[in-house]
């Protein structure tokens, strides 16, 4: 059974999601330090463990009633195990009432293999996600949208990424 821990700047498990953090196509990742700066300005993290053993992290933004679900990540020997199913079922139970959304690569964008962004996209659907067919541009590119629960409209998804995005790269809103 998966549990989760809230993550603090300095927590003994900060290595553990950096190196995972690490292993993420560059053009997903953005300096880690500029995530953990994020963190009491609307950013917040959550480590996942089976027992002593970290499986993983997620990531999340929230501002104006969303979380957007910056990242959602298991570590590549638990894929496959049900691990990243009860991850996005803490991610609803921590941020109930919010309304929740993220991005996730579209097949053919040139640095995630085609066939993994169908296995993600059929993992988020399995989970409950909707995929509404909205691209948002995140970091200088256009990812596919995703949902959990009720509808978001495009101008409030991409709303919050660009504060997500002012936030992370040190600005004040």
């Amino acid at each position: 059974m998966l549990r989760y821990r809230s993550v603090v700047k300095g927590c003994d498990e900060m290595d553990l999601i950096k190196r995972l953090y690490k292993t993420f196509p560059e053009q997903e990742r953005v300096p880690f330090r500029h995530l953990v700066r994020t963190f009491g300005r609307g950013g917040s993290m959550l480590s996942f463990f089976d027992g002593e053993v970290f499986k993983g992290f997620a990531y999340m933004f929230d501002t104006d009633g969303l979380t957007f679900l910056v990242y959602l990540a298991m570590v590549p020997e638990s894929r496959g195990r049900g691990y990243g199913t009860q991850a996005i079922e803490i991610v609803r139970k921590f941020r109930e009432g919010s309304r929740i959304f993220s991005v996730m690569e579209m097949p053919g964008c040139g640095f995630t293999d085609r066939e993994l962004c169908v296995k993600r996209r059929r993992f988020y659907e399995r989970c409950g996600c909707r995929v509404p067919g909205i691209v948002l541009l995140s970091d200088g590119y256009y990812f596919d949208s995703i949902y959990l629960g009720e509808p978001i409209s495009a101008e409030e998804m991409q709303a919050a990424v660009v504060r997500y995005e002012t936030v992370h790269n040190g600005g004040i809103l």
